[in-house]
């Protein structure tokens, strides 16, 4: 069970990404080998904000069809329960340079393994 950052999400919508290639193999690796990929819904809402506020509103809308269209994802729906835990997860530690979203990946490392290109969730991931 794998979910993919936002980083890989937009590096394989944009073409002109340097991770372009990278993000390409890893999809095309995972739909080979018929992993599930999972979205959350803060990644659906991170990634199109940013692919829209840099002006890459056919991108924005291309992730999304993508990714609702796609029997290869399955979208992980935020709850009360998830958004308590990622709240006080957040507002207990000093994580300055990881984003909210990215302390709830953070947390969902439990349980999944997150690809990212991002160097420094990957270290928190990893202790």
């Amino acid at each position: 069970m794998k979910i993919l950052d936002s980083n890989v999400w937009i590096a394989l919508f944009n073409k002109e990404d340097s991770l372009n290639k990278k993000a390409s193999y890893i999809m095309k690796e995972l739909i080979k080998n018929n992993e599930k990929i999972f979205i959350t819904e803060y990644l659906i809402l991170e990634i199109s904000t940013i692919l829209l506020l840099k002006n890459w509103k056919k991108l924005a809308d291309n992730f999304i069809n993508f990714v609702y269209d796609n029997s290869d994802i399955d979208i992980i729906y935020s709850d009360r329960y998830f958004f308590e835990n990622t709240i006080q997860f957040f507002t207990k530690n000093n994580y300055e340079k990881l984003s909210f979203v990215d302390q709830s990946l953070l947390l969902l490392s439990k349980s999944y393994q997150i690809i990212t290109f991002d160097k420094e969730l990957n270290r928190f991931i990893k202790k």
